[in-house]
């Protein structure tokens, strides 16, 4: 598709939702998801792979998984990582820059959207609504991530008191300007990553250990059927 049809076919598909209404729609849809329990948004979180798996904190996540062993659970990990960075995003930036839809589209939240169209008609409806799945799922699991940080600190005042202003977050956000939202973003998992590395360095000694333990055929954890056997 040449450059004069895509600046002429995403100019005249621009459309926008209220904001505010939009806002409201993800704040009540996420009060209600938490008022219908906690276990259930636990099940709804365990099957989400957000992109901040590279920084370690989707472990919150893992922690909560029902496995033999946790090493096993770990690699887990390391193949979510590598599907949702290398593969998913590496893919999706190489459809950018292969179509050249960035250098006529300036709008990045569509950009994903306007290169699969320019190839497969119709395909930017599927990318919308996989983004809002993403968006959504997200959500829930940044108020787990929060709710059980709070309550690991032996606070379940705040754990309540970040239960009824979470929702008020999502509209502030969305009332905001997108570079703000990305500023803080950055800000706040920059700032997060430190206290994970020294985590990391200290508790290194630990996992070598459980690795080699998972790793050796003699326990019986990496040989077929046997695994389930050991967890009875």
């Amino acid at each position: 598709m040449s450059r004069r049809r895509l600046r002429r076919s995403w100019g005249q598909k621009k459309f926008h939702s209220p904001v505010i209404l939009t806002a409201v729609i993800m704040a009540v849809v996420m009060s209600l998801i938490i008022s219908g329990g906690f276990k259930r948004l636990v099940q709804v979180a365990q099957n989400v792979s957000p992109i901040m798996a590279g920084i370690y904190i989707t472990a919150v996540l893992h922690s909560s998984a029902q496995v033999d062993h946790p090493a096993r659970q770990g690699f887990y990990g390391i193949v979510e990582v590598f599907v949702d960075t290398l593969l998913i995003c590496s893919t999706t930036g190489f459809t950018v820059l292969v179509t050249g839809v960035n250098q006529v589209h300036d709008n990045a939240a569509t950009l994903t959207a306007a290169a699969f169209e320019s190839v497969f008609p119709g395909m930017q409806y599927v990318t919308y609504i996989s983004l809002l799945l993403f968006a959504g799922t997200s959500i829930m699991s940044q108020w787990y991530f929060g709710h059980i940080s709070l309550t690991f600190l032996k606070k379940p005042k705040w754990a309540n008191v970040y239960r009824v202003i979470f929702p008020f977050l999502i509209i502030l956000g969305s009332m905001s300007t997108i570079n703000m939202v990305w500023s803080i973003q950055d800000v706040a998992l920059g700032l997060l990553i430190i206290p994970k590395i020294i985590a990391l360095i200290f508790l290194a000694p630990e996992v070598r250990k459980m690795t080699k333990e998972f790793l050796d055929p003699k326990n019986g954890y990496i040989a077929p059927g046997r695994g389930s056997e050991k967890k009875k």
